[in-house]
C-alpha cells in the first residue's frame, strides 16, 4: 500500500501532485487541519505562493511537515525542511522522497528502520546516509550491481566521467555494517557490488 501524503496548496490547479508523487496516496486538506495533522504527526506536505502565506498559516513545522514557497523573498526565515524559489520537479520529487518515504530492510542478522542500519543480535546501531541507504537498498533488491548503475541512477554522475564515488560509498556502508557485527557482506566483483549473507 501506497504511503499517505496530507496535501495543501492554494494553488489553483492542485491535481498534478498525483502526477509528480505517484508512489505516494495524496490527501488533500485545508487549512485549518493543517494544525491538527501536524499534532497527530502526519506526513505533510505545503506547497503555497509567498512567505505572507506561510505567515498565515500559524503552524509550527515538525519533521513530518515540508514547505515549499514559490517566492524567493523569504526574510531571511530559515527553517529545516522549509523551500523557498523554484526547483526542478526532479529535485522537488528527490526531496519529498528522502523526506517521507520509509525504507525499511530486513536481512539476515540487521534491519534498516529509516536510515537506522540495526544488528538484531547485539542491537549495535549506526546511520546511513541517504546516498547509502539508496545503494544498500538496491543491493538488498537486485543482489548484485555494477558500479556504472551507481554512477548513473543513484549518484547521477555520468559514466564517462573518471571517479571514485561509488567504491567510496560501498566501502563506507561496509565499515558500517562491520562496526555494528553483522554478518551480511559486500562484495566486490571486477566492476560489480554483491551483497553476500
Amino acid at each position: 500500500m501506497k504511503e499517505a501524503i496530507y496535501f495543501y496548496s492554494d494553488l489553483k490547479n492542485k491535481q498534478f501532485i498525483k502526477n509528480v508523487l505517484v508512489d505516494f496516496r495524496i490527501l488533500y486538506c485545508e487549512m485549518e487541519e493543517l494544525n491538527n495533522k501536524i499534532n497527530e504527526d502526519k506526513k505533510l506536505l505545503i506547497l503555497i505562493n509567498s512567505f505572507e502565506v506561510l505567515n498565515n498559516l500559524k503552524i509550527t513545522p515538525n519533521n513530518n511537515t515540508l514547505i515549499f514557497v514559490s517566492s524567493n523573498i523569504n526574510n531571511n526565515f530559515v527553517a529545516k525542511n522549509v523551500f523557498f524559489g523554484q526547483i526542478t520537479i526532479d529535485k522537488f520529487r528527490s526531496l519529498v522522497e528522502s523526506a517521507f518515504k520509509t525504507v525499511n530492510i530486513n536481512i539476515l542478522d540487521i534491519k534498516l528502520d529509516g536510515n537506522q542500519l540495526i544488528n538484531k543480535n547485539n542491537q549495535k546501531n549506526c546511520y546511513l546516509t541517504d546516498l547509502e541507504i539508496e545503494i544498500f537498498k538496491s543491493l538488498v533488491d537486485k543482489k548484485e550491481i555494477e558500479k556504472r548503475f551507481i554512477k548513473e541512477n543513484i549518484l547521477k554522475i555520468n559514466n564517462s566521467i573518471q571517479t571514485k564515488s561509488p567504491e567510496t560509498h560501498i566501502s563506507r556502508i561496509r565499515k558500517k555494517l562491520l562496526h555494528i557485527g553483522s554478518l551480511v557482506q559486500i562484495k566486490s566483483k571486477k566492476d560489480k557490488f554483491l551483497l553476500s549473507y
